[in-house]
This record gives structure tokens, sequence and C-alpha cells, in this order.
């Protein structure tokens, strides 16, 4: 049993719409996630002058940030940043409401 240290729950953002696929919605979900994830990334983790820095969650945070519409493989592009988010939540034990 996984002891939670932190909460991320993206699960709103992620069940809005969940049939739409279409260009615009996938990023607006790409950038929600990624602006909560600065809200409520555990402390430190995203400031580099922190010990806590996380440059691997940055890196995530970035890439959905930078998700346009006119990104080639859009929706493969941010499955994969998501399953990224989902490995890195496991290896912290960050709940994600999912």
């Amino acid at each position: 049993m996984t002891n939670w240290l932190h909460t991320i729950d993206i699960k709103p953002i992620i069940h809005r719409d969940q049939e739409n696929v279409s260009p615009e919605h996938v990023v607006d979900v790409a950038h929600a996630i990624a602006a909560l994830i600065r809200i409520e990334a555990p402390q430190g983790s995203l400031d580099i002058q922190s010990d806590d820095y996380d440059s691997e969650l940055d890196d995530l945070v970035e890439e959905l940030e930078g998700l346009h519409l006119e990104t080639a493989g859009l929706l493969d592009d941010f499955n994969d940043l998501l399953n990224q988010f989902y490995d890195w939540a496991d290896a912290n034990s960050v709940w994600l409401g999912i």
C-alpha cells in the first residue's frame, strides 16, 4: 500500500469531456494540468534554486505548456506526457486522484 506524500488531483481535468479529442480540447487539458501542477507540486520541486528542485517534473510541466494546436501528433504527445507524469507521481508518492 502506498502512502501518498502529496496530492495533485488531475481527475476533474482529465474527466472533462473525455470523448472530446479535438486539438483545442487536448491543448486546454494539457495547459490546465500544467497550471495545476505549478500550484500543487511539492514545495520547491519547480524552483531551480531549491534543493528540492525536480528537473524531471519541471521538464514535464514545460512540455505540457508547450503543446499547441499545430503540434504534430498532438494527442499522442499528450498521452505520452501524461504517462510520464503518472510514472513520476508513482515514483514520488504523489496521488493524482485517478
